[in-house]
């Protein structure tokens, strides 16, 4: 086996126990879902989680919790986000009440990449897109391998998608420490039930992903800005 392929396993297996032991984890029940009720919504959140992103109280928030949770942690984490990329003053109370005694003064010979992990949390550095190759293809395989149904398991944005439309997924799990990828998360499932749900306008392609909370995207060539000019 070429080392290449050891270090990638190693590193996903690695990724996998970090978001597992510190990560959040929104799940939908899949075999809940009909035309007449949509699947069952939850947010777990590990108490490794909860000691660092102090907003979040709760081990498990259910769907009707959902959306003003998730608007607490934007309206706040943008402000903060702007706090982290010294485009504004750091208003301290505030900083330490959402993300607990992390220290904002910068270390010397730091630049302000150098500590991804805690902007990951916050919410302030996003990898919304996806990098794997073909990944498609191999779910495919994997699908036709072990054609029955299946509790599937995803990191990042894009990924569970795929994984959902090809693998026969009763239960669909999307694991990450970043609270925004899941905030996106939910608002393109929220606009999936709208358009199947006759009572309510159906929302075009362009309508649904424009809505979606895409802020803050990661980049290594300059600090990401708050809102991004264009999604499509």
């Amino acid at each position: 086996m070429k080392l290449q392929t050891i270090l990638s396993l190693l590193l996903g297996v690695l990724l996998r126990r970090f978001l597992l032991i510190f990560g959040l984890i929104l799940t939908m029940d899949c075999s809940s879902f009909s035309k007449n009720s949509l699947p069952d919504l939850s947010l777990i959140v590990r108490e490794e989680h909860r000691n660092i992103l102090l907003l979040l109280t709760k081990d498990n928030y259910r769907s009707g919790e959902l959306e003003k949770t998730f608007q607490l942690l934007s309206q706040k984490g943008d402000e903060l986000c702007h706090m982290f990329y010294k485009n504004i003053p750091v208003r301290k109370e505030l900083a330490q009440s959402f993300i607990g005694d992390y220290q904002f003064a910068k270390k010397k010979n730091e630049e302000w990449y150098d500590n991804v992990l805690h902007s990951v949390v916050m919410g302030c550095f996003n990898f919304f897109q996806m990098n794997d190759m073909q990944v498609q293809d191999t779910m495919e395989r994997v699908s036709r391998k072990y054609p029955g149904e299946k509790e599937c398991y995803s990191v990042g944005f894009m990924q569970p998608y795929f994984m959902h439309n090809t693998m026969n997924c009763s239960r669909l799990t999307m694991l990450d420490a970043d609270w925004r990828i899941l905030f996106a998360h939910y608002r393109l499932l929220q606009g999936f039930f709208q358009n199947i749900d006759p009572k309510t306008r159906h929302l075009s392609p362009d309508e649904l992903v424009s809505d979606l909370p895409i802020k803050w995207v990661s980049r290594f060539s300059g600090k990401p800005s708050e809102y991004e000019k264009k999604i499509l």
